[in-house]
């Protein structure tokens, strides 16, 4: 859990100085859903990322930046 709550502090930083982070997003939810062994969903994951990163470096953000804030008013339990 520790590395999971380092990721976390990570994006509260980088989201304070409104910086975009997908990295440190895509790490965060590589070690959330690593325990469940899926290689299905890490899999999905990684096109997602993949694809994500393609998008924004084709058009941009256009703006749009992530907030940690959003991000804390998702319900949110751990799956195991």
């Amino acid at each position: 859990m520790l590395k999971i709550e380092t990721t976390v502090v990570k994006m509260e930083g980088l989201a304070a100085r409104a910086e975009p982070f997908p990295e440190v997003d895509a790490e965060f939810h590589r070690l959330l859903f690593e325990p469940l062994a899926n290689d299905l969903l890490m899999n999905l994951m990684g096109v997602f990322w993949k694809v994500y990163r393609k998008i924004h470096m084709e058009i941009g953000t256009g703006g749009w930046t992530w907030s940690i804030q959003r991000a804390n008013t998702v319900p949110f339990t751990m799956p195991w």
